[in-house]
């Protein structure tokens, strides 16, 4: 008796649409970061070095966390899957991925994490991250795109990609639960938990 292949080929169609969409954020996301780039008659043109000159200290992030229930906190995702950044799913609740990943996590090591989440779930971090002797602060992506579109989450992916700097900083003496226009920003926040020490090297 033949045996039927048709569940194996609807996984592997399956894998290689994932692949296909995966592909086309990381060509999207590099896009998006050479039109964000200056432009090379902006820069001035020298054979040396300029003495004293030192490029902003950014930080990338060990991993990133989003909000899966909302559709751009995917499409961020997507985007920063393909820099290549290591991804978490939430579903508002951190409590699974506090005990399986974070908690762990900061006992060995102080890590730099991201992530794109709802209001409720940033503030439940933050309160974490401090037993663990870190900070958050809210980042600011820009307010070129119009929230929940494409370009919007590109947007962030692309600040993500960058490496976060401090001028990408909101309040980071408040902290980001604790800054009072934080809930006024959406649904969604960009939010980056690190050292006292990660932060102070990016001048924050």
């Amino acid at each position: 008796m033949a045996r039927n292949n048709e569940p194996d080929a609807t996984m592997s169609r399956t894998i290689k649409r994932r692949r296909f969409l995966e592909l086309g954020a990381a060509a999207s996301l590099s896009a998006a970061l050479t039109e964000l780039a200056p432009p090379a008659s902006a820069a001035v043109p020298s054979s040396r070095p300029t003495r004293g000159a030192v490029a902003p200290a950014a930080l990338k992030p060990h991993a990133v966390i989003y909000d899966e229930r909302f559709e751009a906190a995917r499409r961020f995702a997507l985007s920063v899957r393909g820099v290549p950044l290591t991804v978490y799913s939430i579903r508002g609740d951190v409590t699974q991925l506090w005990y399986s990943l974070l908690q762990p996590l900061w006992r060995r090591t102080a890590v730099p994490i991201a992530g794109l989440t709802a209001y409720a779930a940033m503030f439940c971090l933050e309160r974490l991250a401090w037993d663990q002797q870190l900070r958050m602060v809210r980042c600011v992506a820009g307010k070129h795109a119009v929230y929940a579109s494409s370009g919007w989450a590109m947007e962030r992916a692309a600040l993500i990609a960058r490496g976060i700097r401090a001028s990408s900083l909101a309040s980071p003496a408040r902290g980001a639960a604790a800054d009072g226009v934080a809930a006024a920003h959406g649904p969604l926040h960009l939010w980056l938990i690190a050292s006292p020490a990660q932060l102070a090297a990016l001048g924050a």
